[in-house]
């Protein structure tokens, strides 16, 4: 865990260790770049879950992936697995827990505009308004 902590925002360090410490049976692993996802969550065999986030994710990018994963997470013990994975039980997760985020002002001023678009109307993409973070 403190490998990702050095990979996040500053700012959102004690934010996010705070939500992940809320689930039980989380790990969350930095694994080498892939070229059709940032990051994903499962549910193993054995009842633990599992996120990956892609280790070349610059900081800001990496918050928004690791958000959008912890939404399928919290989705998936609220609703169990009979919703589809990007439908609007997970919409409504992942805008919440994304907005608490930008309310923090965790995010620069030059892009928490971008970001709050994306809140409201979330996507299963990464948004193209925020591709620029993934080239810092």
């Amino acid at each position: 865990m403190n490998r990702l902590f050095t990979l996040l925002p500053p700012d959102s360090v004690s934010m996010v260790s705070d939500l992940v410490s809320s689930f039980d049976n989380l790990t969350i692993s930095i694994v080498s770049p892939r070229k059709r996802k940032l990051g994903d969550y499962c549910k193993q065999l054995s009842g633990t879950h599992r996120i990956t986030l892609n280790e070349n994710l610059p900081p800001y990018a990496m918050l928004i992936v690791l958000v959008h994963e912890l939404a399928h997470l919290k989705t998936r013990l609220i609703h169990g697995k009979n919703v589809t994975s990007h439908g609007k039980e997970w919409k409504a997760i992942y805008s919440n827990m994304l907005k608490e985020f930008i309310y923090k002002n965790i995010f620069p001023q030059n892009i928490a505009q971008d970001v709050m678009l994306h809140a409201q109307k979330p996507c299963a993409c990464f948004p193209k308004t925020l591709d620029k973070l993934r080239q810092e």
